[in-house]
């Protein structure tokens, strides 16, 4: 019994310590889904665990690119994804859709099948959203605050680096505190670095070779708004 405990505790250590920014050519995940994929291992690891498996498919523990290993570590996966820790906030991929974390809880409730006839459509959060996807707001509309800027664009587009962890740990731009500190982004806006670099379409951030994409003209608007205004948290 003290083993089996040690076994959980070691793994849960070597999953909140893992390293989210292994390499600038990491791109965010593309998540895909029809009503009609089928709940198994392959659709799993292709949707709800893509981000995970940026780091967990065998350069760090748990690996969770097998059906065996998957199933072994199933219940501790679970719990992370139930409580939004995994991927950690500031790793820089985007943090899982609901209809994501339902998904994998409906394989591990249909007993974790390797292949299945059950499809997406039992998944209302998918139905929900494939096929009929939510109305945007416009970023130009969204509260003026660093929740905004940080789910809207940094999270998809800077923190892959610009993270604690990441390869640029010496501009972090998570948590607000870090950011908040930086010269980098202080106003006026028409003076900053950070507004220099992202309006470099070419040669700017996010680095082409990043294929994350450069911000929209709306997006580098909010960016210039908000420094502006002060850089508010809330």
């Amino acid at each position: 019994m003290t083993n089996y405990f040690g076994f959980i505790l070691g793994t849960i250590i070597f999953m909140t310590g893992c390293n989210y920014q292994t390499s600038k050519e990491l791109t965010a995940p593309n998540v895909s889904l029809s009503l009609n994929t089928a709940i198994d291992f392959e659709s799993i690891k292709t949707n709800s665990l893509s981000s995970c498996l940026k780091c967990h498919s065998g350069t760090q523990n748990p690996n969770l690119s097998t059906y065996s290993e998957l199933k072994l570590h199933s219940a501790l996966v679970s719990g992370e994804i139930a409580t939004s820790s995994m991927p950690p906030a500031g790793s820089g991929y985007p943090l899982l859709e609901n209809c994501q974390k339902d998904l994998y809880q409906k394989w591990v409730d249909l007993g974790m099948p390797e292949t299945t006839t059950h499809t997406v459509a039992e998944v209302q959060s998918c139905r929900d959203v494939i096929g009929n996807p939510p109305n945007v707001t416009p970023i130009l509309l969204m509260p003026l605050n660093y929740q905004t800027l940080n789910s809207k664009i940094l999270q998809p587009k800077c923190l892959l680096c610009h993270s604690p962890s990441g390869e640029a740990k010496d501009l972090t731009f998570y948590p607000y505190n870090e950011l908040a500190k930086l010269k980098e982004w202080n106003a006026p806006a028409i003076s900053s670095a950070v507004v220099d670099e992202i309006m470099n379409k070419e040669d700017g951030m996010p680095p082409p070779e990043t294929k994350l994409g450069s911000l929209t003209d709306d997006e580098v608007e909010f960016v210039k708004r908000w420094i502006d205004a002060g850089k508010p948290e809330n």
